[in-house]
């Protein structure tokens, strides 16, 4: 068996069309934040303007389709790299230092008020569930060496078989069914998310073997269509037929076909762009898991949205979506500076340390996982 003397423990050189996603994918989850923690989501609320309310529910659209799109990504790097202790290392310590740093913050200020068990679920927010997408990409993130495992023992038709299963059970099925009483055929969020690791995984190794990409723009733009005109179609039906009532956002829902085969295709469309290494577009995106942290604490979503922004003021305005655009452009920028500075100054020279423990436990994890994979 050959053990790797040396894992990198980070990768310096990704390429900028798939980091270029993934900054798109944190702008959208901003937008989702803005529009349903803002409270604007439905636009029977806030406003008589179909525009305006149309508008807020396209926002609200883009949450579930940018964390898959991380998610995506994930399985698109990591489905070919060993298990990388430090990164965990990382992950795990961004969320705690954000969930402390929020929970004192809001003490502090008053606007919370001191609990020890509060300030024991922020001190473990991974255990606790601070962040639920937080959590469910460490587990998937522990679990890759194995899937990878079994993901790499397949063939192409094979593998598109396992994608067939997954997009029938979690995304087709639930798409049909889910609209009429909520069925999501047994999956969860574990398993929605776990098919898009296994599509990106799928586009790594094999969308370059095909006409992809003439595909991909295709089923994009009619998979955003039908996501846009069901808003304005459901809305005006759910005036009438109660079974479409609030329902302008359905075909954008976590388990959707069409959020699926929108973020497939933004994955794979990123995947043939023309390798490019872009330093500035890398360090951006590096950031992209703090925006998400930042402004999706359950303190700081609604600070944010509603009383500093004020949502539900500007949607009344003619200038609703310049507003809008303007007011999430704002929230990514400072969240970016946010995280650039605690990246390159605490986190920097804190984890330095551990660099070299996490080489040897990545060692350690790929040893485990090929007598894993060498067991009858």
């Amino acid at each position: 068996m050959n053990t790797p003397k040396n894992i990198p423990l980070m990768e310096n050189n990704r390429n900028s069309g798939m980091e270029t996603l993934r900054i798109l994918a944190a702008f959208l989850i901003v937008m989702y934040h803005y529009a349903v923690y803002g409270g604007i989501s439905y636009n029977s609320y806030y406003s008589k303007d179909l525009l305006n309310g149309l508008f807020a529910q396209f926002l609200a659209m883009g949450g579930n389709v940018g964390s898959m799109i991380f998610i995506s990504i994930m399985g698109y790097y990591q489905s070919e790299k060993p298990f990388n202790t430090s990164h965990l290392i990382r992950i795990i310590f961004q969320m705690f230092f954000y969930s402390t740093l929020i929970y004192l913050i809001f003490c502090i200020t008053g606007n919370v008020q001191f609990n020890f068990w509060n300030f024991l679920r922020s001190l473990l927010p991974f255990f606790f569930d601070r962040w639920f997408f937080g959590t469910a990409y460490i587990v998937l993130y522990c679990l890759s060496p194995f899937i990878n495992k079994f993901l790499n023992t397949l063939d192409k038709e094979n593998f598109k078989r396992l994608l067939i299963v997954q997009v029938a059970l979690w995304m087709a099925l639930p798409t049909v069914l889910g609209f009429f009483d909520g069925t999501v055929f047994y999956g969860t969020i574990f398993t929605v998310y776990l098919t898009a690791y296994t599509s990106g995984a799928y586009i790594r190794r094999f969308a370059s073997e095909s006409d992809i990409a003439g595909k991909c723009r295709k089923t994009l733009i009619i998979s955003v269509i039908v996501m846009l005109a069901s808003a304005l179609v459901f809305d005006m039906l759910g005036e009438h037929i109660g079974i479409f009532y609030r329902k302008g956002t359905y075909f954008s829902s976590l388990n959707s076909i069409f959020t699926y085969a929108t973020v497939f295709c933004l994955t794979a469309l990123a995947s043939r762009a023309e390798p490019k290494t872009n330093s500035m577009i890398n360090n951006v995106a590096s950031t992209s898991f703090g925006v998400y942290l930042l402004c999706s604490h359950a303190y700081t979503r609604e600070l944010i949205f509603k009383r500093i922004i004020k949502a539900p003021e500007q949607i009344k305005s003619v200038l609703f979506i310049v507003l809008a655009l303007l007011s999430c452009l704002a929230v990514y920028a400072i969240c970016v500076i946010i995280d650039y500075i605690r990246k390159f100054t605490i986190e920097k020279n804190l984890l330095k340390s551990f660099d070299s423990a996490a080489q040897k436990i990545n060692a350690k994890a790929y040893e485990t996982t090929e007598k894993i994979s060498e067991e009858p």
